[in-house]
């Protein structure tokens, strides 16, 4: 496989997880019986930041991820429950459950 297929893959990988990150996050901000203008205040982050996450017309740097799922709290959310569990190959796996979750 060459670079520039790796490259397509790649990208292909981070915009499955990009969306993935955005329908976890829609569903946790449900769970929490929040509007989506107060998720995104909860969050730190700006109503249309969120809006354009969740649309596909943007996307969170790593840091701001990072930072979101702090703020959610390492004990009830965390990355592998907003994405779930991925190896090198962009294959969905198995993996332990985050600290303090259960299963």
């Amino acid at each position: 496989m060459g670079r520039r297929a790796d490259d397509e893959r790649s990208i292909r990988q981070a915009q499955a997880l990009l969306k993935q990150l955005a329908e976890a996050l829609e569903k946790e901000r449900i769970r929490r019986g929040l509007t989506k203008t107060a998720f995104a205040k909860f969050l730190a982050i700006s109503p249309p930041s969120y809006m354009a996450w969740r649309t596909g017309a943007a996307n969170p740097t790593l840091l701001t991820i990072a930072r979101v799922v702090d703020r959610l709290g390492s004990d009830d959310v965390c990355l592998k429950t907003l994405v779930g569990n991925y190896n090198h190959d962009g294959q969905h796996v198995t993996a332990p459950a985050c600290r303090g979750s259960t299963p």
